[in-house]
C-alpha cells in the first residue's frame, strides 16, 4: 500500500528534519485495518512519499510490526526517471530492464 499526501514531511523553520507523526499515525491506521480484513498473505507495508524539497530524505520504521518506509521524490527529473525511481522504492524492476 502507497500512500501520497500533498506536504511537507521536514520542519524547514527549526532546520530539523523529521517526520509528521499524523501522517504516520494514518498511515499505521490503514495498515491496521487491511491487516485486518486481508490478514493472510504477504505482509502489509507501507510507505509515505512527499515531493523533495532540499535535501533527500529515506527513513525506515517498525511500527507494531509493520515496515514502514518516507521518501522524498524529487519531481525535477524527466518523468521517466522518477518512474524508475519510484519502481526502486518499491523494489521492482523497472520496465526497460525487463524488456531488455
Amino acid at each position: 500500500m502507497v500512500l501520497t499526501r500533498p506536504g511537507w514531511p521536514l520542519d524547514t523553520g527549526a532546520r530539523r528534519s523529521h517526520l509528521e507523526s499524523g501522517n504516520l499515525y494514518q498511515l499505521l491506521t490503514y495498515l491496521r485495518n487491511r491487516q485486518a480484513t486481508k490478514p493472510h498473505g504477504a505482509q502489509h507495508e507501507g510507505i509515505l512519499l512527499y515531493p523533495q524539497v532540499d535535501e533527500p530524505l529515506s527513513a525506515e520504521v517498525r511500527l507494531e510490526g509493520f515496515r514502514v518506509q518516507a521518501r522524498a521524490v524529487d519531481l525535477g527529473p524527466p518523468w521517466k526517471s522518477i518512474h524508475r525511481g519510484l519502481l526502486e522504492i518499491l523494489d521492482l524492476p523497472s520496465p526497460s530492464s525487463v524488456h531488455g
